[in-house]
């Protein structure tokens, strides 16, 4: 193709080249046979260029496509993933309250077995304060309970954490893959 290419541009230079000079002196024929020459040659280099143009566009425009789809996917991937961590965050906060509502319910059965007084007068008449054994054993099983219950709740948001942490990693990994792919576009 470059030797082609180069004996048609050559060919073309030597026909104009000859056309200029000897105007004068060359036969109509071999006037007209030279212009004919050159428009042809002039025809099938602007032709070859515009082919190779096109060709290339082409396969440009392929390998935009291709990391368009590509980037395309991992943005999808990362709405997903935004979603998720969104709930996450959601259910945390959610948690954050049960907590706090379960803590003000561990203060006051604290605040219950504290103030667990009974008072009564015997029969000498003294008053006697005395602790109300089956209050303070049904408080204590409801202070263990919410204690159980206080728990659990933190564990939960504690692994709540781990996969938000998790989940944002993911979302930073996708979006390093597209700033590459971006950067790696030729």
């Amino acid at each position: 193709v470059i030797v082609m290419g180069t004996a048609i541009e050559i060919s073309k230079l030597i026909a104009t080249s000859i056309l200029h000079q000897y105007h004068k002196t060359l036969s109509l024929a071999v006037k007209g046979y030279l212009t004919f020459a050159v428009v042809l040659s002039m025809i099938i280099t602007s032709a070859g260029i515009y082919g190779f143009l096109v060709s290339a566009y082409q396969e440009t425009a392929f390998k935009l496509e291709m990391e368009d789809g590509v980037i395309k996917t991992e943005n999808n991937k990362m709405l997903v993933l935004q979603q998720q961590a969104d709930n996450i965050e959601t259910e945390q906060l959610s948690l954050d309250k049960s907590i706090s509502d379960v803590n003000t319910n561990i203060l006051k059965l604290s605040e219950g077995l504290g103030n667990n007084v009974v008072q009564y007068t015997d029969a000498n008449g003294n008053v006697i304060t005395t602790q109300s054994s089956s209050t303070r054993r049904i408080l204590q099983e409801q202070l263990n309970s919410q204690t159980i219950y206080r728990d659990t709740l933190v564990a939960k948001r504690e692994r709540l954490g781990t996969k938000y942490t998790t989940v944002n990693d993911s979302i930073s990994a996708i979006e390093i893959k597209i700033l590459q792919i971006k950067s790696e576009s030729d």
